[in-house]
């Protein structure tokens, strides 16, 4: 949503939108979406079914999750988390794209290493494990999302302990296959500033 969108359609945006150019202290995520925006419960169950965490629940407690999660729009370059806060939910894109940032050591800029889709899932480590963000992303044009929170999934997991070993592992294979993007991409970037360099030299 563009701030003029935010203007015409949904003006108790417009300050929100203007608030996130930098970071912040009370850093809010976006506004609920407005009812006549949120998917039907069956839409969200099937969204929900597909990511890994998720899928491995039975069918009624998928269902009482869909009915629970908590949905967020974000506006252009809105911030949906901050590296090295703390967090206790994951999110799952419905729409739009998201922005996966680092930030440089030494408190230097961020820079993207990924742009997920619909269907992704972010903020997982956080959820299960209590540790702080490990990134920072952010919409691009704009984007839907479903938060699921440790309040609702925790319940869930004490039901089904056996599910730690198999949530383990999918983790484990989740951030091997984001460092092989990273690494990827880094080396893009690399070998493309070396050919800038040398075709384009003096």
């Amino acid at each position: 949503m563009s701030l003029l969108e935010a203007h015409v359609n949904q003006p108790a945006r417009v300050a929100l939108l203007q608030r996130h150019d930098g970071y912040g202290p009370e850093l809010q995520v976006g506004a609920e979406l407005p009812a006549t925006y949120r998917r039907r419960p069956d839409e969200i169950h099937a969204l929900l079914a597909e990511v890994p965490i998720l899928a491995l629940l039975a069918p009624d407690e998928l269902g009482a999750l869909a009915r629970t999660a908590r949905p967020l729009t974000l506006g252009p370059t809105e911030r949906l988390v901050v590296q090295g806060e703390d967090g206790d939910s994951l999110f799952v894109l419905a729409e739009g794209e998201l922005e996966i940032l680092l930030r440089g050591g030494g408190g230097g800029e961020d820079t993207v290493v990924d742009v997920v889709t619909a269907g992704a899932v972010l903020g997982e480590m956080s959820l299960l494990t209590g540790a702080p963000r490990t990134a920072t992303v952010r919409a691009l044009d704009g984007a839907v999302v479903y938060e699921i929170g440790a309040r609702q999934y925790a319940p869930l997991l004490a039901d089904h302990p056996e599910l730690i070993d198999v949530l383990t592992d999918l983790m484990v294979a989740r951030m091997r296959e984001r460092q092989e993007r990273m690494d990827a991409r880094a080396t893009r970037i690399t070998l493309a500033a070396r050919i800038r360099a040398t075709l384009f030299a003096g």
